[in-house]
């Protein structure tokens, strides 16, 4: 009965996540990375990547990270 049962193809993706996806895949890497890890607090990671260029709020950044942002909703 259930066998066609699928989870919903994601459209609508945060501006962290977009921007993400114009990056080269050892720089999709390298930030996924540097999201992940808890060493980096949310303001310095968003002012490290506002200097090269990478530009999204500080508060998308840690909604991102808490899995509050668009990415997370169905």
């Amino acid at each position: 009965m259930l066998e066609g049962l699928k989870a919903p193809v994601k459209t609508k993706l945060c501006a962290l996540a977009a921007r993400r996806l114009d990056l080269s895949e050892t720089d999709q890497e390298m930030l996924d990375n540097a999201l992940a890890d808890t060493t980096w607090a949310s303001h310095s990671l968003y002012f490290a990547l506002k200097e090269l260029g990478f530009h999204v709020s500080k508060d998308l950044i840690g909604h991102h990270r808490n899995g509050v942002c668009k990415c997370f909703k169905i």
